[in-house]
C-alpha cells in the first residue's frame, strides 16, 4: 500500500465507505514508516479542518482515545446507557502495532478490538480507525485489509548517514551507491524519518523516488529546491529572507484538535540559486552575530544517475556543487543517491566520502529474508533449519538486490511453495533477469494446472502486458478503452470482457503485487495511474513472450493502445491535451515499436504499410504536433507536453528513415522530423554578421553549413512560421543569407532560398552511396486567410561531388576488428581481453560511438544494441556473411563490461537485418 492509496482509502472512510483499514503482518518499521508518509500527504488531499489525527502509540493521547472509544466499552453496553454525542469533526486514530498497544495500555487496546469488529458503528461516530496487526482480524469483516512487508531498517547505515548528517564527517557530500534493486531509494526514505527525529539536523529539501510506480522518477526543479529551502530558513532566521527581497503573508491553518495558528508563509518573486546562495549567507552571518549554531541542513538527492538525463536536474545539481567550498560555513550538506559515482558534474566533484551499500548487503538480505519468512502471512510454513537454507539461497541468488529478495519472497507468498529456481547455484545478473525468470511462474505456467482460475491468469497477464507498454502508466479510463477497444478480426478474447471484471481478478491474482492500482474509492475517477511498480519489471514483461499471442502480448497491446486513444482510428479518441496527455506523448513511439516488430517478425507488407501510413498521418496531419506545443503547462503529477514532446515524437520519426524502416516517399517535402531540439529561437537571437553568397559548392570550412536540428533550420522546416504577408515571409528568408551559404539558381528572384541542409531528407540509399545532406529551396506559399508561410521542397543533387560534405561509404557492417567490438566479453577473438570501465557512462559512450559509425547496421532496442556483424568465414559456408549480435552491459569485478550475444535468428522468420 502506497501513501497515496492510504489517502484514497480514508477520503471514502469519511463517507462510510469500509472506515476502519487493518494493516496486516509483521510488525514494525513497515507499517510505523507508511503511516508516517501517508499522514504527511493529508494536509495535501484532505482539508485539515476535516479530520484529526490522534497517534494511539503515543502515551499522551490516552485520555482523549478511551473518550473517543467509549461508545465501543462493555460498561457502556451492558448498562443500555446512552453513550457520549458523536464530535462534530473526523477523527482518524492511528496505531502501526496493536500487541505492543496492548502490552503498554490493554483497556484501550481492547476497545480498539472491539471497535475493529464494528465497523458500521465507526462511522455513525465519526470515526476512522487503522489498526496495524500480525493477522487479518476474523470473519465476518467489512473493513479493508492490506499487506505491509518488512522492511530491512539497514541499521549500520542508517547510523552512518545519521552520523554523517552530524557533522562527524568534514565532508559535506555523501554519495550513497548500490546497484538497481540493492534498495538505495527505500533507505532514502527511511533516512528521512530518521533525520526527522535528529536534533539539530532539518530536511530542508527532499527528491526521493515514490515507494512504487512514480513515472519518470524524481526531479530536481530549481524554484521547488529554493521555496523549500526558504521555507525552514523563514522559520528561524526570517530576516535573511527580507534582506534578499522576500515578503511574508501568514496563512491560517487548524491543526490537531483544531487551534488556529498563524503561519508564516515567505513569498519569493524571483526563486532562483543565486537568491538562496545570498539566504544561505545572511542566515550564517545572523547565526555568528547570535553565537548560535543553527540546524544543519540537508538536501535529499535520489536517482541521481536517472537525473543525469533531466536538463534542468542536470544544471541545478551540477551548479549546486560549484558552491561546495560554501556548504560548511551555510551549513548545508547533500546527501544524494546512485547507481555509480556521477559523470557529468564538476570533474573535481567532493566525493570523497561514499557510502557503497554493497558492502553490507549480504548481511542484510540475510536478516531481511529470515525475519519476513516468520511472516504468518506466507503461505508455506518451514522449519528452523530450512528457514536458513532459504535464506541463504535467496542471498546468493540475489547478488545484493533487496528486490530480488522481495521478489522471491512475494513467489513463495503467492505459490505457497518455494521455487526451484531458488536453488540454482549462479547469482542473477540484473532485476530483469530476474523479472523475466519470476513472471512466468507467477502466471502458473511452471505450477502446473488448477494453480490459480485461468480467467485470473489471463486477465493478470493482460494486464502486465497493457501496463508495461507506456513509461507514465494509464488511468483507469484509459485502461478501460484499451482493454474493450474493437480488436483486429479473428481476435479471441478468453479473459474478461472488461476492465472492471479483470481489475477483481488482478486484484486477488499472483501479479498484485507487481501493478499499481489507483483505488476506486478516491472518487469516479481516482487520482494515479496503472503501471508496473519498477522500470525493471516493465522492461522484462515487454521482453516476455506470451502465453496466447492471439489473447495478448506487448505488439498487440500496442497496437490496441493505438486504436483505443488516438484518433488515427475510427474507433479511437480525438486529440486532447487535458485528459489525453498520455496518447500525445507515446503515440509516436508506439507507433514506431510496432513497426519495428513488424518488420523484425517479417509480417506481412500490407500490415507494415498500414500502420507506417499511420505514423506518416500523425506526422503530416499537423493536429497532434498542434496539440502538443498548444498544451497547457501541466499540473502536479501531470505528464509533460510542449515542445519536448514534440521532438521527441519527431526525432521516433527520424529514426526510423535512418534505418529504412519507414519509407520517404510516405512523407511529404514539408514533414520534415527534426533530430536535436532546436538550441534557440529564431526571434530571439541576432543573426551574425552579413556573409557574401557562396557558389553551389562552397570550399570545405569556407562557411558553417546548415545542420537539421539548428533553431533557425526547425523554425523553417517544420512550417511553424507563419507569416501576415508575402514580403514579411521574403525579409525572414533574406535573413538566411547573411547566416548560411547560399546556392545559386539560374531561376533565382531575391524571394526564395537554395542552401545545402546536413541530415536532411536522407534515405538508406543515400548513406549507403556517402551522402549526409541535400539541397532545399525554401520559398514564401499562400496558406490562406490572409497568411504565409516557408514552402520546404527538397532539390535533388545526383553528383556527390557537388555536395559541400560527404563521407566514404567504406563497409556497411562493423566486423570483429571494430575498437568495440574487438574488447566486447564475448568477441571471437579471444587475444583480445574484455574492456573494463570504470563507470556505467563510459561503457554506454562506447555503444554510442558504434552506433554513430554505423547508424544503419545498429539499433537500440530494450536496453541493448543490436549491431549486424560482417563475419567473412559464414560465406564460405554460402551463409548470409552478417550475423546479429546484442551487445549488453554488465557489472563487473571493477566496473563495467561490454558483452556480445549471439542473437539466434528464424531465417524464416523475416528479414535479418535491424
Amino acid at each position: 500500500m502506497r501513501p497515496q492509496d492510504f489517502v484514497g482509502w480514508l477520503q471514502g472512510a469519511l463517507t462510510g465507505t469500509r472506515p476502519v483499514l487493518c494493516l496486516t503482518g509483521l510488525a514494525g518499521l513497515g507499517k510505523r514508516q507508511l503511516l508516517r508518509e501517508a499522514a504527511s500527504q493529508l494536509g495535501h488531499h484532505i482539508r485539515p479542518v476535516e479530520v484529526d489525527l490522534v497517534w494511539l502509540d503515543d502515551p499522551g493521547t490516552d485520555e482523549r482515545a478511551l473518550s473517543l472509544l467509549a461508545p465501543f466499552g462493555e460498561a457502556v453496553a451492558a448498562a443500555g446507557t446512552q453513550p457520549p454525542p458523536a464530535p462534530r469533526r473526523s477523527t482518524l486514530l492511528l496505531t502501526a502495532d496493536l500487541d505492543a498497544l496492548r502490552d503498554r495500555n490493554p483497556p484501550l487496546a481492547d476497545l480498539v478490538a472491539r471497535a475493529v469488529r464494528s465497523v458500521t458503528d465507526v462511522h455513525r461516530h465519526r470515526l476512522a480507525l487503522v489498526v496495524g496487526m500480525a493477522q487479518r482480524p476474523a470473519e465476518p469483516f467489512q473493513g479493508r485489509v492490506e499487506q505491509v512487508g518488512f522492511i530491512q531498517p539497514r541499521t549500520a547505515a542508517l547510523d552512518h548517514v545519521t552520523a554523517w548528517a552530524r557533522h562527524d564527517s568534514a565532508q559535506d557530500v555523501l554519495l550513497v551507491t548500490g546497484r538497481p534493486g540493492a534498495g538505495k531509494s527505500t533507505l532514502a526514505r527511511t533516512v528521512l524519518h530518521r533525520l526527522a527525529d535528529e536534533a539539530g539536523v532539518t530536511v530542508a529539501y527532499a527528491s526521493v523516488w515514490d515507494q512504487v510506480g512514480q513515472a519518470g522518477g524524481p526531479a530536481v526543479r530549481e524554484s521547488e529546491l529554493v521555496h523549500a529551502v526558504a521555507d525552514v530558513i523563514g522559520r528561524d532566521a526570517p530576516e535573511a529572507l527580507l534582506a534578499h527581497g522576500a515578503t511574508f503573508i501568514k496563512l491560517t491553518q487548524q491543526v490537531g484538535s483544531g487551534t488556529a495558528i498563524g503561519v508564516n508563509k515567505p513569498v519569493i518573486a524571483t526563486p532562483t540559486l543565486g537568491f538562496l546562495y545570498g539566504v544561505l549567507e545572511a542566515r550564517a552571518r545572523i547565526a555568528r552575530e547570535r553565537g548560535d549554531e543553527p540546524d544543519t541542513l540537508v538536501l535529499v538527492v535520489d536517482a541521481v544517475d536517472d537525473q543525469r538525463r533531466d536538463a534542468e536536474s542536470l544544471r541545478v545539481l551540477t551548479e549546486l556543487l560549484t558552491r561546495y567550498a560554501d556548504f560548511a560555513r551555510w551549513g548545508l550538506r547533500l546527501l544524494l543517491f546512485s547507481q555509480y559515482p556521477p559523470v557529468g558534474f564538476p570533474p573535481d566533484g567532493p566525493y570523497p566520502r561514499r557510502l557503497d551499500l554493497a558492502d553490507s548487503a549480504d548481511a542484510d538480505i540475510g536478516e531481511y529474508v529470515l525475519t519476513a519468512l516468520t511472516d504468518p502471512a506466507l503461505a508455506v510454513r518451514l522449519p528452523a533449519e530450512r528457514m536458513d537454507a532459504v535464506a541463504a539461497a535467496v542471498v546468493r541468488r540475489c547478488a545484493g538486490q533487496f528486490l530480488v529478495a522481495a521478489g522471491y519472497l512475494a513467489e513463495i507468498r503467492a505459490a505457497g511453495q518455494v521455487p526451484a529456481d531458488l536453488w540454482r547455484s549462479e547469482p542473477i545478473g540484473s532485476l530483469v533477469d530476474y523479472y523475466h525468470g519470476a513472471l512466468p511462474r507467477l502466471l502458473g505456467r511452471d505450477l502446473g494446472p488448477g494453480a490459480w482460475p485461468e480467467r485470473v491468469l489471463r486477465d493478470s497477464e493482460r494486464a502486465l502486458f497493457i501496463a508495461a507498454t507506456t513509461r507514465h502508466g494509464l488511468t483507469e479510463a484509459e485502461m478501460s478503452r484499451v482493454w474493450t477497444v474493437a480488436d483486429e478480426p479473428g481476435r479471441s478474447r478468453p479473459g474478461s470482457q472488461t476492465w472492471r471484471g479483470a481489475r477483481e481478478n488482478v486484484l486477488r491474482g499472483p501479479v498484485r503485487e507487481y501493478l499499481v492500482l489507483p483505488d476506486p474509492a478516491a472518487g469516479a475517477e481516482p487520482a494515479g495511474r496503472v503501471m508496473l511498480f519498477h522500470p525493471a519489471a516493465a522492461a522484462a514483461v515487454r521482453a516476455m513472450a506470451a502465453s496466447d499471442s492471439e489473447w495478448t502480448g506487448a505488439d498487440l497491446e500496442r497496437r490496441r493502445f493505438v486504436r483505443a486513444l488516438t484518433p488515427l482510428f475510427p474507433e479511437g479518441v480525438e486529440w486532447d491535451a487535458r485528459t489525453g496527455r498520455l496518447a500525445l506523448a507515446e503515440t509516436p513511439a508506439q507507433l514506431a515499436e510496432i513497426i519495428d516488430a513488424a518488420a523484425e517478425l517479417g509480417h506481412d507488407d500490407e500490415d507494415l504499410a498500414l500502420w507506417q501510413g499511420r505514423l506518416a498521418l500523425l506526422v503530416e496531419s499537423w493536429e497532434w504536433l498542434e496539440a502538443c506545443l498548444l498544451a497547457p503547462a501541466p499540473a502536479a503529477g501531470d505528464i509533460p507536453l510542449g515542445l519536448d514532446a514534440a521532438i521527441a515524437g519527431l526525432t521516433v520519426t527520424q529514426r526510423l528513415l535512418d534505418t529504412g524502416r519507414l519509407a520517404p516517399g510516405l512523407l511529404s517535402a514539408r514533414s520534415v522530423p527534426v533530430l536535436p531540439r532546436p538550441s534557440r529561437v529564431i526571434a530571439s537571437a541576432p543573426p551574425p554578421p552579413p556573409v557574401e553568397e557562396s557558389a553551389e559548392t562552397p570550399a570545405p570550412g569556407q562557411r558553417r553549413y546548415a545542420v537539421l536540428g539548428q533553431g533557425e533550420i526547425v523554425a523553417f522546416l517544420t512550417g511553424e512560421l507563419r507569416y501576415t504577408s508575402r514580403a514579411e515571409a521574403v525579409a525572414s528568408l533574406q535573413r538566411l543569407r547573411e547566416v548560411y551559404p547560399i546556392a545559386r539558381r539560374e531561376d533565382d528572384d531575391g524571394d526564395s532560398v537554395r542552401l545545402w541542409v546536413k541530415w536532411f531528407g536522407l534515405t538508406i540509399q543515400d548513406w549507403e552511396a556517402g551522402f549526409v545532406g541535400h539541397y532545399v529551396d525554401l520559398e514564401p506559399e499562400p496558406v490562406g486567410a490572409g497568411q504565409w508561410r516557408i514552402g520546404v521542397h527538397k532539390h535533388r543533387v545526383d553528383r556527390i561531388d557537388r555536395h559541400p560534405e560527404r563521407r566514404s561509404p567504406g563497409q556497411a557492417h562493423p566486423n570483429w576488428g571494430h575498437r568495440v567490438l574487438r574488447r566486447a566479453l564475448g568477441s571471437p577473438r579471444p587475444q583480445q581481453r574484455p574492456q573494463i570501465f570504470a563507470t556505467r557512462a563510459e561503457a554506454e559512450s562506447q555503444l554510442d560511438t558504434l552506433r554513430e559509425d554505423y547508424p544503419l547496421s545498429t539499433a537500440w532496442r530494450a536496453g541493448r544494441l543490436g549491431v549486424l556483424v560482417y563475419e567473412g568465414w559464414r560465406r564460405e559456408r554460402s551463409e548470409k556473411p552478417t550475423h546479429q549480435y546484442s551487445l549488453r552491459i554488465e557489472a563487473t569485478v571493477g566496473g563495467y563490461v561490454v558483452r556480445a550475444v549471439d542473437e539466434d535468428f528464424d531465417p524464416e522468420g523475416g528479414p535479418d537485418e535491424l
